[in-house]
């Protein structure tokens, strides 16, 4: 079995992905404080600045209208993205920061250490895990780059 990994962005954010900087994420103060605290329970750094990836199970259409987080069409990212993930969890990981310790424990998964296969394997079972049909997210601490793009079928809409 096997994964998409994408990102869904806004005209503006391709605007960002596609120029020297990069594209990345960004929580708001209240959000980066609940997420820095569940991130400290599973032993994981908060990491600044990082960048969010939906992570869909083979055969899911990211470009579903039902698959695009915010309203926004994805990126999606090729299989090398995979070895820069950090943490994910079995949803929405600003979601799973507002749940109890426990259940935040058992929702993020550090994979700093874990091989590319482990990664997958990792991520394919936080897909079962998830308490809805969206995506699970994993972040990676760092600015997406063109480099890391594999497909965007909307980059001649938005630029």
């Amino acid at each position: 079995m096997c994964i998409i990994l994408a990102t869904h962005m806004s005209p503006e954010g391709r605007e960002r992905l596609y120029s020297a900087t990069g594209f990345r994420s960004f929580d708001d103060d209240r959000e980066r404080h609940r997420v820095e605290a569940a991130f400290r329970l599973v032993g994981v750094p908060y990491g600044d600045p990082f960048t969010c990836v939906s992570i869909y199970p083979c055969g899911a259409n990211p470009h579903a209208d039902s698959n695009r987080y915010s309203g926004d069409p994805p990126v999606i990212l090729k299989p090398e993205v995979l070895d820069k993930l950090v943490i994910a969890g079995a949803g929405d990981i600003q979601n799973i920061a507002g749940w109890g310790p426990a259940r935040i424990r058992s929702a993020l998964l550090d994979l700093r250490n874990l091989s590319r296969e482990e990664k997958q394997a990792a991520l394919l079972q936080l897909l079962e895990q998830r308490p809805d049909a969206n995506p699970i997210e994993a972040r990676i601490f760092d600015y997406e780059r063109e480099d890391d793009v594999a497909e965007d079928r909307y980059r001649r809409d938005f630029l």
